[in-house]
């Protein structure tokens, strides 16, 4: 099940609570100096496509 997959089952009172920030970097680093600037050539879009479609980690 992809990250993406999940959010999608949620229901809105799980969404609510969730602690998932959706304007934050989903993988928790700040904008500066990101260490996967170059993985994705500087995009924060391709980037969090990247993470929507990775395996869930529980």
């Amino acid at each position: 099940m992809t990250n993406f997959e999940k959010i999608k089952q949620m229901s809105i009172d799980e969404m609510a609570r969730s602690c998932m920030s959706f304007f934050d970097c989903p993988y928790g680093t700040p904008y500066v100096g990101c260490p996967m600037e170059e993985r994705f050539n500087d995009s924060c879009i391709d980037c969090t496509k990247h993470w929507l479609e990775s395996e869930v980690e529980e």
